[in-house]
């Protein structure tokens, strides 16, 4: 590639920059294999750096959160499963209302972009009261499986969700 270094870099003779083998005609039209990749690379990393944006980061909280409503999702699945109940479309409003529940973490980090609030106040909130109320459903679950389901784990989720005084109605349901 280079013959002489006092001369400088030849560039006829440089492949760095496009390969001998590459068709660049037919990759401009659509034809080669890397365009599509590339397309749906790009698509799916700005989806994804844009969900990130609105939800305002990957944080140990919104870990948690979506840790917690995907085993909620898959423990309904069980028990469905477990008492015979199960139905794809009941599933399919089940991922709906889970995905939708991520519209509230939205909401609440643009209203604390818009209020100033630079420690996250109203994001965190909503994210505490979506790992109780998930919580809940995941314990409800594993009731109806037929599994104990321990007390002090109960009263956490209550208090994470604001129900501390409604915690004795509930307790009787699960």
């Amino acid at each position: 590639m280079l013959r002489n270094m006092s001369k400088g870099i030849n560039i006829s003779e440089t492949y760095l920059v496009v390969p001998p083998n590459l068709n660049m005609k037919k990759m401009l039209k659509g034809e080669g294999k890397l365009q599509r990749d590339t397309i749906f690379t790009v698509l799916f990393g700005w989806l994804l750096s844009a969900m990130v944006y609105l939800v305002g980061g990957m944080d140990h909280l919104f870990i948690a959160v979506t840790i917690f409503v995907g085993l909620d999702y898959i423990t309904g699945v069980l028990s469905a499963w477990y008492k015979k109940e199960l139905s794809s479309r009941i599933g399919w409003w089940g991922l709906a209302r889970k995905s939708l529940t991520f519209v509230f973490v939205i909401i609440a980090h643009q209203l604390d972009i818009i209020a100033g609030n630079s420690n996250d106040f109203m994001r965190d909130a909503m994210l505490m009261f979506i790992i109780g109320t998930e919580g809940i459903s995941i314990l409800e679950n594993m009731g109806k499986l037929g599994l104990p389901v321990p007390k002090f784990i109960t009263s956490a989720l209550f208090k994470l969700r604001g129900e501390e005084d409604n915690q004795a109605e509930s307790k009787e349901k699960i």
